[in-house]
């Protein structure tokens, strides 16, 4: 509900209004009705001309491909397996393909084929004609059920808003596209309400503009153009590089600034301009990038432009030929950067492929390729590269703890160490959290022993006990209490663990549950002795920790339990801002990368998938134009993206945000590959390794990795 495409489909939801409920009814009522009546048609047909097969006597070594013949896949077809209808095709009014090669005695085929035969082309034709409208209903139908509920959390999400005063970044282009009204060329209304009037303009990181955002700018761009003097035209500047469009998940849309810029302001008025030099990178980093990204995209333009000839939609051809069949490689064709007089010598590219069965089956554990890329940290760091000269790049946080917790192996921490000659130290968005620090830990737990029962309690001591000898003991794993201390949690109270906990939190411990939970976390980290001693590098956490209790408080102390909640839910996600002075190994994800560069760069877990489909486990939705189904009313819809959908009447959205997906592992390969100076390790985990004999187009873009290299 916070993506462009959505708002279509929320704006028909106005137009409703009142009729919303019966208008879902009549939408999953039609669809519903259109599967019934397609499965009902072909079933009937399949299972006359099946039961006028069983009845002929004909076996299976009197006909064409004998047991693979269509005849015999008749059941499977009454089963609602409707995709065999097709191999009827060949049969059809042509006796010759019929018989076995053996045959001699024709005469009980020729009998068959003169009753069936009328019946296997109404089939034919009744499948080829319903088709694609039942696979459309059925992609509907899929998410038909969703639609109240979607609607329900936008109404919710706007009630949100109302009450708490707020408009959601998400709302701003929204908002803006309506200022105008239906005048949405004059800009004269937007120059009155702001009380300026610009006559030059500049946009940056153009490749990320929505197609919203493009939308609310462009009439005051044209505006500005058209009052240029005559013969001098006014100077805009719109900087931006399309290989680097990473966000569109937030709706950027890097085909503005390929294409739609110079046609929507006329190719007269803009001029273009190539930054060709490289003065980031050493020599050999730069020779690598330039290989890599002039072969890689006609390779993935080459394979999509198969994969849609292969769907045989021919009434789509036009469409993909006139900008699309090379789209891909048309954005990268200026990608070869030079190298400049102050460019380095040298550079060092890695490429390791660990290839499918090598490691474990599961998706998200790579630890081959983590313990690979510890490796090359520590050959970095004994080549005397600083900590902070080397970045991780991961594509997702969960990669990001994957890296970590292979760092704070005992073992790969001790030679990480050793080889910086100091205390290794590492900077993650997830190391920076402050609901991971062990301070802000100990008071959470805390604040959960005092909300809880006591039959309840035992396991919040033990954490407290723990979390707080640990604070106070940083670098011991084992905590210094007997296995009786530890059973005695379960049944003593606060009050009887002053050998354990603070003596003035267990003397204290009952009246704490009555304090508002500012108070009451001032009360602890003087309890605990908070950010004193040991414990004054923990002081950045405690102030944001403070900072998140005044935030929960400004709409009034609810208690302790109301705080629990609101952290869970929102408060935990705060982290501390990292320090570029810090001598330490950054691990971040290849968006946050964007604009930095590393001495060296590590890509542990590069095993991206291409094309990622709708399953169970992950839905992917797409919105879809609702008038090509029949469907206006709703302005747009959204199905799952599978593959399914290319027997549909969405076909052609479905092939567009497929290469649109192509484009986006290969930026995100970009962005992460242009980041390095002068080291480049790229560790690829779980590369198939393609048969011969496979149908299916490779999906990984590490496999055309080894390919290349």
């Amino acid at each position: 509900i916070f993506k462009e495409r959505y708002y279509p489909f929320q704006e028909a939801m106005l137009v409703m209004g009142k009729d919303q409920g019966k208008e879902f009814n009549a939408l999953r009522a039609e669809v519903n009705q259109g599967i019934t009546v397609f499965k009902k048609d072909i079933i009937d047909q399949a299972a006359k001309i099946h039961e006028l097969f069983e009845r002929s006597g004909i076996e299976k070594g009197m006909l064409d491909q004998q047991s693979n013949n269509p005849l015999f896949k008749l059941d499977k077809i009454i089963a609602e397996k409707f995709e065999y209808v097709n191999s009827f095709e060949k049969y059809l009014d042509n006796f010759d393909q019929w018989p076995h090669k053996t045959l001699k005695d024709i005469s009980a085929l020729l009998h068959l084929f003169d009753s069936i035969n009328p019946l296997l082309k109404v089939l034919v034709e009744a499948y080829n004609t319903g088709s694609a409208m039942y696979h459309t209903y059925r992609g509907i139908a899929k998410n038909s059920a969703y639609l109240r509920l979607m609607q329900a959390m936008a109404d919710l999400l706007k009630n949100y808003r109302s009450e708490n005063k707020t408009l959601l970044i998400s709302d701003a282009q929204q908002l803006l596209r309506g200022i105008t009204g239906s005048d949405v060329d004059n800009p004269s209304f937007i120059w009155e309400k702001t009380g300026n009037k610009f006559k030059h303009f500049l946009f940056d990181e153009f490749q990320d503009t929505s197609s919203f955002q493009w939308m609310n700018f462009l009439p005051l761009v044209k505006n500005a153009i058209a009052e240029g003097s005559p013969g001098i035209q006014a100077s805009h500047l719109v900087v931006g590089d399309v290989k680097q469009s990473i966000y569109r998940w937030r709706n950027g849309d890097w085909r503005i600034l390929h294409s739609n810029l110079k046609h929507d302001l006329l190719a007269d008025n803009v001029a273009e301009e190539e930054l060709s030099f490289n003065r980031r990178s050493s020599e050999n980093v730069i020779r690598f990038n330039n290989f890599l990204f002039q072969k890689l995209p006609p390779i993935l333009q080459n394979q999509l432009n198969d994969i849609f000839a292969d769907s045989g939609l021919s009434y789509l051809q036009e469409y993909w030929d006139q900008g699309n069949s090379d789209l891909i490689v048309k954005a990268y064709e200026a990608s070869s950067q030079e190298i400049t007089e102050s460019t380095l010598p040298g550079g060092k590219i890695a490429i390791k492929f660990f290839f499918k069965g090598e490691e474990p089956e599961d998706d998200d554990v790579n630890p081959l390729a983590a313990n690979y890329a510890i490796e090359r940290i520590v050959e970095l760091l004994n080549q005397g590269f600083s900590m902070n000269d080397i970045g991780i790049l991961v594509r997702t946080n969960s990669e990001a703890v994957q890296i970590l917790d292979c760092i704070f192996q005992n073992s790969n921490y001790a030679k990480l160490t050793a080889a910086a000659g100091k205390t290794f130290q590492v900077i993650s968005g997830e190391a920076l959290k402050i609901a991971n620090n062990p301070v802000i830990q100990l008071l959470l737990s805390t604040f959960r022993l005092l909300s809880v029962h006591e039959p309840e309690s035992g396991i919040y001591k033990a954490e407290c006990a723990r979390l707080w000898f640990q604070v106070r003991n940083p670098g011991l794993e084992q905590v210094g209490l007997s296995a009786e201390d530890w059973i005695g949690f379960s049944f003593k109270s606060v009050s009887e663990l002053k050998d354990i906990l603070p003596a003035e939190l267990c003397s204290g411990f009952n009246s704490y549950r009555q304090l508002p939970v500012n108070e009451l976390a001032e009360k602890l980290i003087s309890n605990y002795q908070l950010g004193t001693g040991l414990t004054e590098n923990h002081i950045p956490f405690l102030l944001a920790f403070r900072d998140q209790l005044a935030l929960f408080s400004s709409a009034g102390d609810q208690g302790i339990t109301a705080f629990l909640d609101w952290w869970d839910k929102e408060g935990s996600a705060k982290a501390l801002p990292s320090s570029k002075n810090q001598d330490a190994v950054q691990v971040m994800t290849v968006h946050k990368s964007k604009g930095l560069e590393f001495r060296a760069v590590i890509i542990p877990f590069l095993d991206w998938r291409l094309n990622k489909s709708s399953t169970g486990a992950i839905k992917k939705l797409m919105w879809v134009n609702a008038e090509a189904a029949g469907f206006e009313k709703f302005n747009s819809l959204p199905v799952d993206y599978t593959k399914s959908l290319v027997s549909t009447v969405f076909a052609r959205e479905y092939f567009e945000e497929m290469l649109l997906n192509y484009m986006d592992e290969l930026n995100t390969l970009y962005v992460a590959s242009t980041r390095a100076k002068d080291y480049l390790c790229i560790i690829c985990p779980k590369t198939p390794i393609l048969k011969p004999t496979s149908k299916v187009p490779p999906n990984d873009i590490q496999f055309f990795l080894s390919e290349l290299f």
